[in-house]
């Protein structure tokens, strides 16, 4: 894949990077689970000319939209402080999640097409967050920035141009993984539980790049272009985090 390096470098600078501050006092693991708010209305993009085709031409281009629904997001992170005085403290963490979802329809060629599938999203993040210990008392919040690879699996079934007028013709299935960049920003609040035990509340936005999979003719198997989404979702996220 175009950026199948690029997760072996995040992961092995995110490991250099821990190697390095082995020592540090601070190290901790973190567990969470989320509740996904995917984009509903996000753009899509259907290239119904070859796949292999570069560049594409853009009058053969059909845009649109496609619907997904709100599921859930599990996932874990290993992380240490770096840095940490009086007002506040560094974190520096490696983080893997995976990010389940459901599609709706999808709307192509100005009219509403009935589909079926999932999209679900793995990734590979290094975040840095910022935790401001005089602002909160017992409560101490936080903001963070992270970025890294989303492993995009897209798995789609487009049926004909309306679930009362489906048109074996236009059966059309849209299935594999793209790896893109992502990024996302965060912001929350955490309370110590126990000596080493955190627990935090936080609201993260997550967005990856264009990622683009191969269309196949239902019916015959024939090519027929290639289907291209952009993934982004707000996560209301609660995790706890275990100090070493």
């Amino acid at each position: 894949m175009r950026y199948g390096a690029i997760t072996i470098i995040v992961v092995s600078l995110a490991g250099l990077t821990f190697a390095g501050n082995a020592n540090a006092t601070d190290v901790y693991v973190t567990v969470f689970g989320s509740i996904n708010f995917p984009n509903t209305g996000s753009a899509a993009k259907f290239n119904p000319g070859d796949p292999d085709a570069d560049p594409v031409v853009e009058d053969s281009i059909t845009r649109g939209t496609l619907a997904r629904n709100t599921n859930y997001d599990l996932g874990a992170a290993v992380g240490f402080v770096p840095w940490e005085d009086d007002i506040g403290r560094l974190r520096i963490e490696g983080e893997i999640s995976y990010k389940s979802g459901n599609l709706g329809d999808l709307v192509l060629f100005d009219a509403v097409r009935f589909s079926t599938g999932s999209q679900n999203v793995v990734s590979f993040m290094v975040n840095g967050y910022m935790d401001f210990k005089e602002l909160g008392g017992r409560f101490t919040p936080y903001l963070g920035v992270g970025a890294g690879v989303a492993m995009v699996k897209t798995d789609l079934t487009y049926i004909g141009s309306d679930v009362f007028d489906a048109d074996p013709a236009l059966r059309w299935d849209m299935d594999g993984s793209d790896s893109v960049f992502a990024f996302q920003v965060m912001g929350g609040v955490s309370v110590p539980i126990s000596g080493r035990l955190t627990g935090y509340a936080e609201v993260r936005y997550f967005r990856s790049s264009n990622s683009t999979v191969a269309v196949t003719e239902q019916i015959v198997g024939d090519p027929a272009g290639t289907f291209t989404t952009r993934y982004a979702t707000i996560l209301t996220r609660f995790g706890l985090r275990f100090g070493f």
